[in-house]
């Protein structure tokens, strides 16, 4: 549902020395990616009520992105893709309405 609906999922690994013990999914509204400047991997900062709790890397969580363009390192949602064109569809139906 997170990728349908806002383009990523994130879930969180939690280990119990080399071995994965839990999984918990995180809403994608808490989480934002970003690229180390130093060695170029995904990190992911998790907020919660408008402060930043955690600093993940890729070995704690799993991120998966929905449809990205090339170069993005988040996904976006079906929603968005298509956002525009709909908007576009409807202020065209709305002008020739208006124009006829």
């Amino acid at each position: 549902m997170s990728i349908e609906t806002q383009g990523n999922a994130f879930v969180q690994m939690i280990r119990s020395g080399n071995r994965v013990t839990e999984l918990y999914v995180v809403d994608p509204d808490m989480v934002r990616v970003r690229r180390d400047p130093e060695t170029g991997d995904k990190r992911f900062d998790v907020f919660m009520e408008g402060e930043r709790v955690m600093d993940l890397t890729s070995a704690d969580i799993i991120h998966t992105p929905g449809f990205a363009p090339a170069g993005s390192i988040v996904g976006f949602s079906p929603i968005q893709m298509h956002r525009h064109a709909l908007g576009n569809n409807l202020a065209m139906q709305e002008f020739l309405g208006r124009y006829w």
